[in-house]
């Protein structure tokens, strides 16, 4: 008597990982590849604690996708694209601002966004986008100042009802005499 016809779909062993984030990798590289995969001891390493560090994951694939899929993790990583940026002030080939659809001159130099001649940000000395605009820190003494209001707002609020409790004792004391 034999077992029915294996079609591929059992699971085997792909590869033992060192820890959780190793295999989360994996496991994400495999799914962008449409590769199904499940992790074993994921979540008991993270439950056990101390002693969870001893559980290896292990990443197992359908047979049928094991050729696949250690062929793509022994592939060497894919050499990035160069972005495609400019000097400031420069124009951009084939670059369009993303506020005003405009021919971009200049690129952030904080998030790479793309600017034109229009963007009112680009007069700093540092070109800019709008959203980091908004978001740029103030000045050391603008925050050196709102860490001081912040912190007599929390001693108003640590000793404001018990200063008000003392001096209602002080008041009661006083009217006794």
């Amino acid at each position: 008597m034999t077992g029915p016809e294996p079609d591929g779909s059992e699971l085997v062993l792909l590869t033992v990982c060192g820890d959780s984030q190793e295999a989360a990798i994996i496991r994400s590289v495999l799914e962008s590849q449409q590769i199904a995969c499940v992790v074993q001891g994921e979540q008991h390493r993270a439950l056990l604690g101390m002693v969870g560090a001893y559980i290896e994951p292990r990443v197992l694939v359908a047979a049928r996708d094991l050729e696949a899929a250690r062929a793509l993790l022994s592939a060497p990583p894919a050499e990035p694209e160069p972005p495609l940026l400019g000097k400031p002030g420069e124009a951009v080939e084939g670059a369009l601002c993303a506020v005003h659809e405009r021919r971009a001159t200049a690129t952030c130099t904080r998030c790479g966004a793309f600017l034109c001649d229009q963007c009112s940000v680009l007069d700093r000395t540092a070109p800019v986008c709008e959203s980091c605009d908004d978001r740029l820190l103030p000045s050391p003494p603008e925050r050196a100042a709102a860490r001081r209001r912040k912190g007599l707002l929390l001693l108003a609020l640590l000793w404001g009802p018990g200063a008000i409790g003392l001096a209602v004792l002080v008041i009661r004391e006083l009217l006794r005499r």
